[in-house]
């Protein structure tokens, strides 16, 4: 089994893929990452469209990048889609839920209500 690591990451995709791999990842456009052999996999949220990244890892020196994105399918190389899914295997980021409560600082200035009679 290979372990996905940034080391691994780097190796096959290179260092300019990284930095923008770990751009993707910090601002947490990456969910449902999944790392079940053979495939590393995740959805990748990008300008409105969300699509599946994925790696097929048979061995450290056979790997199909199965992204849709253009670096993958005009040019062949390892993209850092699947490069942020591996590092959302690696680290995931916390999301926050919607039941989470969000902190709210106030500043109150008293208010006077005056009630305005209904005309008819």
């Amino acid at each position: 089994m290979i372990e996905i690591t940034e080391k691994f990451l780097v190796s096959i995709g290179g260092w300019p893929a990284m930095k923008q791999a770990r751009a993707i990842h910090a601002a947490g456009r990456v969910t449902d990452a999944s790392y079940v052999l053979p495939m590393l996999r995740g959805r990748i949220h990008d300008g409105g469209k969300e699509f599946i990244s994925a790696l097929r890892i048979r061995n450290s020196i056979d790997i199909e990048n199965l992204c849709p994105c253009r670096e993958s399918k005009l040019r062949g190389l390892i993209c850092a889609h699947v490069m942020a899914v591996g590092l959302e295997v690696i680290s995931p980021n916390v999301r926050k839920t919607a039941s989470s409560p969000t902190p709210q600082t106030s500043t109150s200035h008293s208010s006077v209500s005056a009630e305005i009679p209904n005309v008819r």
